[in-house]
């Protein structure tokens, strides 16, 4: 399958997960798979949940990771992505002499908001992202702080912005936790993901400098770096500052399975001092151990039931089993297929006939390994049939016995003792009278 096709099977799938939570990391490549970076979040696109994970909350710095957010929160506010602007000299000063990578662009030259994401998310040009930010947030620091409340609401609780383009700061940090959260709006948003997708872009002429062609420093997705460059990669972004170490957020698909990774603070360096791009060979080790040790299976028996529920007004039986209501389909390890359990949990444990089959009346959660990859709603797997004999007397005995009638029949009883002794003391009264009227006749 080529490139051109996993994209949009990425999108779709991302359409349905984009609102789910992430879930805990369930599985540890062997460590045959050597991934040499200490952060890490692998997170499947076909299912939402993480799939592998290490010190994913321990904070690093962005580098160019941060232009991600940066072009989100450009395309969010600002409806026509054609209009072209002027580049202030706050947008190209802020980069000026820094190191930063791209950074060609003049003090007033125009170019289209489409044009600059191209340069940002493609060429990786730090002047870009300080331009756009000066334009859209009338100055850096305005839309700095665009960028934390975006971040704010996409739940990235461990992540502050200081800065749109990357450069190293004390007061910028995030995590791969918070940069899987952002990582699936991106690759939500077809327009920004398709840019990440790219290995070339070409800007037009502008006001001041000649058309000129773009490549992405995405090793991971060019072919022109065979030492680097992964087959089955889709998109992503890298990023490099000497306080962030190396980062890259990654995409890849092999035989109907899709997964992205986020990988922060990879070592420049070897053991012997020598330059590696450990961030892309973790990466591809992290792809590789997905796609040859996990299987998208489903975990559970649909007719094997997992618990019970205790049945009244029934003659026939006293309970009913409970068994899966539908498949349920996980990643597991091809070498723990056998080791899935259930943990069930029966809501209605004393249920009144009759009973439907397919009554939902509990759900199980389902483990590999002792891991949570799922859970299952389990419902009746027979229809149990009510006893009307049963029915009217358990009625019977629970109205007598209710309170309602209780206090009735209190009151009823009250009343009777009241009428009787009135009754009692009138007869007696009137017995009275009749001995006194006797005593006067004689």
């Amino acid at each position: 399958m080529k490139k051109k096709i996993f994209f949009p099977i990425i999108l779709i799938i991302v359409l349905f997960i984009a609102a789910a939570p992430l879930q805990a990391a369930a599985f540890t490549p062997d460590a045959q798979y050597d991934v040499k970076c200490q952060k890490y979040i692998m997170v499947s696109l076909d299912t939402g949940n993480t799939v592998a994970a290490k010190n994913v909350t321990k904070k690093n710095a962005p580098a160019a990771l941060v232009h991600l957010m940066t072009a989100l929160v450009v395309y969010e506010n600002v409806p026509n992505l054609d209009e072209t602007f002027f580049a202030s000299e706050e947008g190209v000063v802020a980069v000026m002499n820094t190191g930063a990578l791209g950074c060609d662009l003049k003090i007033g030259e125009q170019m289209s908001f489409r044009d600059q994401l191209g340069r940002l998310l493609v060429g990786s040009c730090a002047d870009a992202a300080t331009a756009l930010a000066s334009e859209v947030g009338g100055t850096i620091s305005g839309f700095v702080a665009m960028m934390n409340q975006k971040a704010a609401a996409l739940g990235m609780n461990s992540t502050n912005y200081t800065d749109p383009s990357g450069l190293d700061d004390q007061g910028q940090f995030t995590t791969c936790e918070d940069m899987a959260k952002l990582a699936k709006e991106i690759i939500k948003n077809e327009y920004l993901y398709s840019l990440c997708c790219k290995r070339r872009y070409t800007v037009p002429t502008t006001n001041k400098t000649a058309e000129r062609l773009l490549s992405t420093p995405n090793y991971f997705i060019d072919q022109g770096y065979n030492g680097y460059y992964y087959k089955y990669a889709v998109g992503g972004k890298t990023g490099y500052t000497s306080s962030a170490g190396r980062n890259i957020f990654a995409t890849a698909s092999y035989e109907g399975m899709n997964y992205f990774v986020i990988l922060l603070g990879c070592s420049p360096t070897d053991e012997e001092g020598e330059r590696v791009r450990y961030d892309f060979s973790s990466a591809r080790q992290l792809f590789r151990w997905a796609f040859l040790e996990l299987s998208y299976e489903n975990v559970v028996e649909l007719n094997v039931p997992l618990a019970e529920a205790q049945v009244t007004l029934s003659l026939a039986t006293d309970y009913v089993s409970l068994v899966p209501k539908e498949s349920v389909y996980a990643l597991v390890p091809n070498k723990d297929l056998d080791a899935v359990t259930y943990k069930p949990y029966v809501t209605k444990p004393l249920v009144e006939a009759p009973v439907k089959k397919g009554d939902v009346l509990g759900y199980a959660e389902i483990y590999c390994s002792g891991e949570y990859v799922g859970r299952v709603d389990l419902v009746a797997q027979a229809d149990v049939d009510r006893n009307i004999l049963l029915y009217l007397w358990d009625r019977f005995r629970k109205f007598i016995t209710s309170k309602g009638f209780l206090i009735t029949a209190a009151v009823i009883v009250v009343i009777s003792i009241a009428v009787l002794a009135v009754i009692s003391r009138l007869r007696a009264k009137k017995r009275r009278e009749r001995r006194r009227s006797s005593y006067r006749r004689r």
